[in-house]
């Protein structure tokens, strides 16, 4: 099931003139709808993470700052990255049973279900050649995404990109833990709660230069058009992936000013540490929460 939760929006009329919603949103956009970072290639970065603008990036003037979708509708809207955690207890055969050094690439096909859930790769267990086991069941990984009873406790969460003056939005954790004092509980003295999953569904116009970039552990799963652009599942530590949307523009079916969807599965699984960072001058356009249940 698909909801998207529609945003209050109050229409005044006094003496004939009327406001709309949303119009007074300082720092995303003005009311036209009419950016004013101009790309211009380069990199920006801190804390060793680089992030690689092509020339002529999306941010050319043609979208309404962040969450602009270039035509000016909706424009000054914030983007409405709400997603949903789902939280595991340690006793989950998939949660703090296993380890890894690196990401284990192809756990899950490279299309979307027709529920717009990953698809486990396989029936058994999936075992890393470098990384030894990572995943006990298809039974048990469809419980990552999914609401199980006396499995999971599901948690809505929702990210806030800050955009940059470089005009890349971003939002950098090495402490996430949206699952902190929710569900199950943390997780024994840490004063964490470090079993859960993170799914979130967004929409964007694709104008040409983005780039899509992640940094974090452990699991993690970005689809743009149903396929699989960053596969960087498996336990492991903090790993960076980015994707050059002109580069996959052609095999992933984009073309310029469609509206298409970017949808994230992450996974938290094991007591070390949970980083997680997204870089990106995407622009999504979904004022309103994509829930899939």
């Amino acid at each position: 099931m698909i909801l998207q939760r529609s945003a209050a929006c109050v229409l005044v009329l006094l003496l004939a003139a009327s406001t709309g919603c949303g119009a007074d949103k300082g720092g995303v956009g003005d009311a036209t709808g009419q950016g004013s970072t101009k790309g211009s290639g380069g990199k920006s970065g801190s804390s060793g993470f680089t992030f690689d603008i092509p020339d002529g990036g999306a941010n050319n003037g043609t979208s309404g700052g962040l969450g602009g979708n270039g035509s000016g509708e909706n424009s000054n809207c914030e983007p409405n990255l709400t997603g949903i955690v789902r939280d595991f207890t340690p006793k989950h055969a998939d949660f703090e049973s296993y380890s890894g050094s690196g990401a284990s690439k192809g756990i899950v096909k490279d299309e979307l279900g027709a529920d717009r859930k990953p698809v486990y790769a396989q029936m058994g267990a999936f075992t890393d050649p470098k990384n030894g086991k990572q995943v006990t069941s298809k039974q048990t990984y469809d419980q990552w995404y999914r609401d199980t009873d006396g499995i999971n406790i599901r948690i809505e969460h929702r990210l806030t990109l800050t955009k940059q003056a470089n005009g890349i939005s971003s939002f950098d954790s090495n402490a996430f833990f949206p699952a902190d004092g929710k569900g199950f509980g943390d997780f024994g003295t840490s004063g964490h709660n470090f079993h859960f999953t993170f799914e979130l569904h967004t929409e964007f116009v694709y104008q040409g230069g983005e780039v899509f970039t992640f940094k974090g552990d452990d699991d993690l799963w970005v689809f743009i058009n149903g396929k699989l652009a960053l596969d960087l599942g498996g336990l492991h530590s903090s790993v960076e992936q980015s994707v050059n949307l002109d580069a996959i523009a052609a095999t992933f079916g984009l073309a310029k000013n469609g509206k298409y969807n970017l949808e994230l599965f992450h996974a938290e699984r094991h007591t070390n540490q949970s980083n997680f960072r997204i870089d990106t001058n995407i622009n999504f356009t979904n004022c309103d929460a994509i829930i899939i249940d």
